[in-house]
């Protein structure tokens, strides 16, 4: 059962809200299991509102004619007790002779006042602007619209490259750490996502600064000090990969001449 509580323009509004936060989770991927509940809830809500939507009925006009019959039906109801059934139409017969009246020298009595039937007032019939609904409606007819352009443009773009895979361990500087290295060629650079586990954070005035070392030389591909673990480590190389054997993070010293010292807290080899 609905209660007041449950219509007028603030639970449209919130319906709004909640249908267009589970249509851009649909569309973004962004769904999570932590209520699964709410999640269901949401989904059935929107198929009930997809199939009020594409429902004839729902866009369908009133029957021709539906307001003369309620006029009809109103009008056709007998007056309120006390009342006359109808105003009587005032009528002056024609005579012949005016008659005159006696003047007596004393003043006439003021005139009976007639007692008018008040009419009935049926501004109710009136056609109401919809406007109260029609906003909201357009609101959620545009996310449903925005979502499936949304999926579809999701669905039209290729998936982008998996990269290539190397596991790093810790030195003796920090022989629990381990991490995942990724690379993938973007095609403006080499993306090297590194996801770090047990790694603890550089203390302030150092941080870690990451190298591609081959047999000649290294090149330095970014710096970090992950203070806030958890979060993978994104670096660019702007050269192959491959023309190196080894990925190396150091731990650097601010204002230490920008080279590999020799503090060495993780490698991870890169031949196959």
């Amino acid at each position: 059962m609905n209660t007041d509580a449950d219509t007028g323009p603030a639970a449209e509004d919130a319906l709004v809200e909640r249908l267009a936060g589970y249509l851009e989770q649909r569309a973004t991927g962004d769904r999570t299991e932590t209520d699964t509940d709410a999640d269901d809830r949401d989904e059935a809500l929107f198929a009930a509102l997809t199939e009020s939507l594409t429902a004839a009925h729902t866009w369908a006009e009133p029957p021709a004619g539906m307001r003369d019959n309620i006029l009809a039906a109103v009008l056709a109801q007998p007056a309120p007790a006390g009342e006359p059934a109808a105003e009587a139409a005032v009528t002056i017969e024609d005579t012949a002779e005016p008659t005159e009246v006696e003047d007596t020298g004393e003043p006439s009595p003021p005139p009976v006042p007639v007692r008018r039937r008040r009419r009935w007032s049926l501004g109710w019939l009136a056609p109401r602007p919809r406007l109260a609904w029609a906003v909201p409606m357009a609101v959620l007819v545009a996310a449903v619209y925005a979502a499936a352009v949304l999926a579809a443009d999701r669905a039209l773009q290729p998936d982008p490259p998996r990269g290539e895979r190397y596991v790093a361990t810790g030195t003796e500087l920090a022989p629990d750490a381990t991490a995942t290295v990724s690379i993938r060629d973007t095609g403006s650079g080499f993306s090297i996502v590194v996801t770090f586990d047990h790694l603890p954070a550089a203390a302030p005035g150092s941080y870690y600064a990451a190298w591609l070392r081959g047999p000649a030389t290294s090149v330095p591909i970014g710096s970090f000090h992950e203070r806030r673990p958890g979060t993978p480590v994104e670096l660019w190389s702007g050269v192959d990969p491959k023309a190196y054997d080894t990925f190396v993070i150091t731990l650097q010293t601010e204002g230490a001449p920008p080279t590999p010292s020799a503090l060495k807290v993780m490698i991870a080899p890169l031949t196959p």
